[in-house]
C-alpha cells in the first residue's frame, strides 16, 4: 500500500478552564468557511479558509459511540469500480461549510451548507454499504 500525501496541518490547544480547551488549527487542505460542532468530545469550531478556532471539552470517550446522536446520513453512494472511485452525497447537520477540503490525495470533499460530496479514489470503494458507509 502506498502512503498517501496529506496537506500540511498543525494544531494548538490551551486550557482555559478546568474542563475546557481553546483550540486553533491550520490545515492547507481545507478551504472552507463555516462552523461545526460535535458531542464526543463536546466541541464547537468556526472555520475560515485554512484556519479554525474553537472550544473543546476535556472529557473521556463515550462507553459506546453508537449511543451518541447521529447527525449524518449518506444520501447517495455511487461506486465506479473501473476507476476505483467512490462518490457519496452526505447530509451532516453538525457541519455547515461552504468550500473544498482535501484530507489526502485520494480523499476530497466539496461542501455546501450541511451537504457534501465526498470523492474518494482507491479507498474502500469495494466495501459494501453495510460494512463501511451507509447510515452511520
Amino acid at each position: 500500500m502506498t502512503m498517501l500525501w496529506r496537506p500540511w496541518w498543525g494544531e494548538c490547544k490551551a486550557r482555559v478552564s478546568r474542563s475546557w480547551f481553546a483550540v486553533g488549527d491550520f490545515d492547507l487542505g481545507r478551504w472552507v468557511i463555516g462552523f461545526g460542532f460535535d458531542v464526543a468530545p463536546t466541541d464547537f469550531s468556526i472555520i475560515f479558509g485554512p484556519f479554525s478556532a474553537g472550544i473543546e471539552r476535556d472529557e473521556p470517550p463515550p462507553k459506546n459511540y453508537d449511543d451518541l446522536p447521529n447527525w449524518s446520513r449518506t444520501l447517495r453512494r455511487i461506486v465506479i469500480k473501473r476507476l476505483k472511485m467512490e462518490l457519496r452525497l452526505e447530509l451532516d447537520l453538525n457541519i455547515w461549510l461552504c468550500g473544498y477540503m482535501m484530507a489526502d490525495t485520494h480523499d476530497h470533499g466539496v461542501y455546501l451548507g450541511p451537504f457534501s460530496l465526498q470523492i474518494e479514489y482507491d479507498k474502500c470503494f469495494n466495501e459494501p454499504d453495510s460494512l463501511f458507509h451507509g447510515h452511520r
